[in-house]
């Protein structure tokens, strides 16, 4: 890989960190409001309206950078990279940051 074929990995990461930043906010500050158990309705329509979401926005960022191939495999997995790892902490740490667990 040269460095004209890898210059799109830097920002699609930046891009990667950004969807789970701002996903990270909307759950702490308006979690009580997602993840009501009780509603079957509102958790399927979050659901339902994740999977288009992110799809543009994977669309959107394969198209910005003129992705073709497996580029678009590799573009893929670098947006969800970022969320992946920095939750694997959360998770584990959360408990800590709560007054009770």
């Amino acid at each position: 890989m040269n460095n004209k074929s890898t210059s799109y990995m830097l920002p699609i990461l930046g891009i990667g960190f950004l969807i789970w930043f701002l996903a990270t906010l909307a759950f702490r500050f308006a979690g009580q409001l997602f993840f009501i158990t009780d509603s079957p309705t509102i958790l399927s329509i979050l659901y339902l309206a994740v999977i288009p979401a992110l799809s543009l926005i994977s669309i959107f960022t394969f198209k910005k950078f003129k992705l073709i191939g497996l580029e678009n495999v590799l573009a893929g997995t670098l947006l969800v990279l970022p969320g992946m790892i920095i939750d694997t902490f959360v998770i584990q740490f959360y408990c800590n940051c709560q007054i009770k667990c």
